[in-house]
């Protein structure tokens, strides 16, 4: 993999797998993006259901908004490994991750490793849950917030629950995007992943993680494909 140093907030497209452009950036050079692993592919079936003996976790990314690194995500798991991402110049798009069933830990990052949520779940099998990132609208007050915070988590990020969350329309519309898990295994607890969970850590002794259960779970999706 090449990585390309680059300044806060600019990007830079490096490379073509299968077709799908994939940005590579780094953090050499001061805070920045983890270099980017992830690229476009196949979007699963619709309907989407979970294996009847394990969990499935939607991360799905719903803004638009790009550049200074808002929309910049990266969802590490609690063995320090990055299993999905989505850089600040990915358009909106989602992604699955197959989860014995049980209770797990995310942290959601962007930008930085000082921006970074603990977000934590109790995964029943045949089941689906949804980490929604930045699925509401930002307003101004919520981004004066997350400007001004000196604890540096993430806002507007939680998960979707289906009494009153529409999940299959960003799956239609939205891109679906995959780790390259060979590209992410150095970044697994990495100093910028260690910094983020730490980060998260401090952040949820003050702010509690929100947390996925029996309503949050989703039977299936039912998705018309738009891509």
């Amino acid at each position: 993999m090449r990585v390309v140093c680059v300044k806060p907030l600019s990007r830079i497209h490096v490379r073509s797998i299968a077709g799908a452009l994939s940005a590579i950036f780094t953090s050499a050079c001061g805070p920045a993006a983890l270099p980017v692993v992830s690229a476009t592919s196949k979007k699963p079936p619709s309907p989407l259901s979970a294996p009847a003996d394990m969990a499935l976790v939607v991360v799905v990314k719903n803004n638009t908004a790009r550049g200074g690194g808002w929309s910049d995500y990266s969802v590490i798991d609690d063995h320090g490994a990055v299993v999905a991402q989505f850089p600040d110049d990915f358009p909106p798009g989602w992604t699955t991750l197959r989860l014995e069933p049980g209770k797990h830990t995310f942290f959601v990052r962007t930008y930085t490793s000082s921006q970074c949520q603990k977000v934590e779940g109790d995964f029943a099998p045949g089941k689906i849950y949804v980490l929604g990132l930045s699925f509401d609208p930002l307003t101004y007050d919520t981004l004066v917030e997350r400007m001004e915070s000196t604890l540096g988590a993430v806002r507007n990020v939680r998960w979707l629950t289906p009494a009153k969350d529409d999940a299959a329309g960003p799956l239609a519309f939205h891109r679906y995007a995959v780790v390259d898990a060979t590209a992410a295994a150095p970044l697994t607890n990495s100093s910028e992943v260690t910094a983020c969970v730490a980060a998260a850590e401090r952040d949820a002794q003050h702010r509690p993680a929100p947390v996925a259960g029996a309503g949050n779970a989703y039977d299936s999706i039912q998705f018309t494909s738009a891509r």
